[in-house]
């Protein structure tokens, strides 16, 4: 058992972060330049990391190096929202991806979260799966430009959005850019969003 505020110790920049985890690795390095090789760890009662990270800068979270290399991990949204970050901050998880439960996801990360990364990531649930490319950019006044790009073998749009109740299955491509303030990320995100749909299904 680990919990995360005891790197709290070693780096004071990161307290807050109380979590509790399950873990085995194999760590290496300083805490400024660490690698996790071999990860396997349990936050809460369903949520599981498979992979290899490493880290650089970690305790400045928004202007850390971070490679992620994940497998097969299986991901409560809602668990996931309570993850505390340091100065005792949330993962702004949106209302509408806390919708999916929990998803199976692969995913490859690259890049300082403040100024560049590229991620690609797999999600997969009972009902929806879902292939995403996210770049990003940061920009001048500090925000962040991005660009996502996602297709989609079947998601269920009305158990995202109500009002579309009669929309069941949908399987479509979409693209979407826009900027956001990672300091503020629901109140300032924007999006300007492209889809094309090959198949919807109209219940009832």
């Amino acid at each position: 058992t680990f919990n995360t505020k005891d790197i709290a110790y070693f780096a004071p920049q990161v307290r807050g972060m109380d979590n509790e985890l399950l873990f085995s690795a194999h760590v290496d390095g300083p805490i400024n330049n660490l690698n996790i090789n071999d990860l396997h760890a349990k936050y809460k009662d369903t949520t599981y990391i498979n992979g290899n990270l490493s880290f650089k800068n970690i305790p400045d979270f928004f202007n850390a190096e971070i490679a992620a290399h994940l497998e097969e991990c299986t991901v409560d949204m809602n668990e996931l929202s309570d993850f505390m970050l340091p100065g005792a901050r949330t993962i702004p998880i949106p209302a509408l991806a806390k919708k999916l439960n929990v998803a199976v996801l692969d995913v490859d990360y690259n890049g300082i979260l403040s100024k560049k990364i590229t991620a690609d990531i797999k999600l997969k649930t009972p009902a929806e799966h879902l292939v995403t490319k996210l770049e990003s950019q940061s920009v001048d006044d500090g925000s962040i430009n991005y660009h996502l790009e996602a297709q989609s073998n079947g998601i269920n749009i009305s158990k995202f959005v109500p009002q579309a109740n009669p929309i069941g299955n949908t399987v479509f491509d979409m693209e979407a850019s826009g900027n956001v303030d990672l300091h503020d990320f629901l109140a300032t995100l924007t999006a300007d969003v492209v889809a094309q749909f090959s198949h919807i299904n109209i219940k009832n």
